[in-house]
C-alpha cells in the first residue's frame, strides 16, 4: 500500500514539475510588448516601448 501511495505521489510530482517548467519556458520566449508606428513596415527597436519613425510626418502631442 506504501510503495502504491509513494508511486502516486511521485507521479503528481513529476507531472506538477512539467507544468510549472512549461509556463516558464512559455513566458520566456514570449515576445516582447513593445509597439512601433512608422511609415515603412520596419520593426520596431527591442529596447524601446515605443518606436515612432517618420521622414514625412510629425507628433502632435496634446496639451
Amino acid at each position: 500500500m506504501n510503495h502504491l501511495l509513494l508511486l502516486r505521489k511521485t507521479k503528481n510530482l513529476i507531472n506538477f514539475l512539467i507544468v510549472a517548467f512549461l509556463i516558464i519556458f512559455l513566458i520566456t520566449l514570449s515576445p516582447a510588448q513593445n509597439v512601433g508606428i512608422n511609415d515603412d513596415g520596419s520593426t520596431p527597436d527591442a529596447a524601446a516601448i515605443l518606436d515612432v519613425k517618420s521622414t514625412t510626418k510629425g507628433v502632435l502631442i496634446p496639451r
